[in-house]
């Protein structure tokens, strides 16, 4: 046990230091870092935005009741041809149950 002792401070004492400019490098480079996170941080919330304005503008002519999904009935107000609307709204209407939801109001839109 004193042996692995004295051999560890040994080692620390025979390392070298890290040089200042080691150190800069170092963080620098963790900045850099840093801010290209914050910048991607950014971007993903400027995404975000992007999406809800989208779905509120494509909710904004069709929701009538204003309930935030569209029924069939809503969508295809906004439809040119009728039977194109409805297997489009059944397309995105994932989940069956008659709404179409602001994320599948996205996926609409090709946000997902």
């Amino acid at each position: 046990m004193r042996r692995r002792h004295f051999l560890t401070v040994l080692a620390a004492c025979m390392l070298p230091a890290l040089p200042a400019e080691a150190k800069k490098k170092k963080n620098k480079q963790k900045s850099a870092q840093n801010q290209k996170a914050e910048q991607e941080k950014q971007e993903r919330a400027r995404q975000r935005e992007e999406r809800r304005e989208a779905v509120k503008d494509f909710l904004a002519d069709r929701d009538k009741n204003g309930d935030g999904s569209l029924t069939r009935e809503e969508f295809l107000s906004g439809a040119q041809n009728k039977e194109n609307g409805n297997q489009e709204f059944d397309a995105y209407n994932k989940n069956g149950d008659r709404y179409l939801t602001k994320s599948e109001i996205e996926a609409l839109l090709g946000y997902r």
